[in-house]
């Protein structure tokens, strides 16, 4: 099963790509030069910022992680919940930064962009990966979690056809059906 996740990621990726490079239009490629400085820093700085960047992410990451789920043990929080919540929120933490500058920005495309890749990307290529090496077995995972994943995903659908904006009062919709989902998952 990882085998194939990786294979439909490839797929994805070479169909992404190919569709890509048939829709850009001279209107979009205007907007990308006029967003690229003229004057560009050296390229080993640049280099510099972004790996110093990564390795904080990284330590920023794990330190949050490692943290999140001392507390939650303590709290008495099972492991499937612990992944659930705190390790999903810890490790999402850049695609909410991103897509949060994005929107302020006005970039609404790479907001929502960045949400459906990171989805698409963590689905298809993490659980492809470390099903690839080690099989997985989740029994703390139960039917009801998978299944508001996927109606998640299906509300989304007729969220963003309307025109393809998403209003605050549906994002705060989604907001509230996940905080009854965190309110499910609480151990009582």
């Amino acid at each position: 099963v990882g085998a194939a996740l990786i294979a439909a990621l490839i797929i994805y990726i070479i169909f992404s790509t190919c569709l890509a490079k048939k829709q850009v239009a001279n209107a979009v490629n205007q907007e990308f030069e006029a967003g690229i400085p003229r004057h560009i820093a050296s390229l080993w700085f640049d280099t510099l910022f972004i790996l110093i960047g990564v390795l904080m992410l990284i330590l920023g990451a794990n330190l949050f992680v490692e943290s999140s789920v001392a507390v939650a043990r303590l709290l008495g929080m099972s492991e499937a919940v612990i992944g659930l919540t705190i390790i999903a929120a810890g490790t999402s933490m850049p695609e909410l930064a991103t897509s949060i500058v994005a929107a302020l920005r006005k970039q609404s495309d790479i907001a929502v962009g960045n949400i459906i890749g990171s989805n698409i990307f963590n689905i298809l290529g993490i659980l492809g990966v470390t099903a690839s090496l080690q099989p997985l077995y989740a029994p703390g995972i139960s039917i009801i979690d998978l299944s508001v994943m996927v109606l998640y995903a299906a509300a989304l659908w007729p969220l963003i056809r309307t025109g393809f904006k998403l209003q605050r009062w549906e994002g705060l919709l989604l907001l509230l059906g996940y905080m009854l989902y965190l309110w499910h998952l609480w151990p009582i």
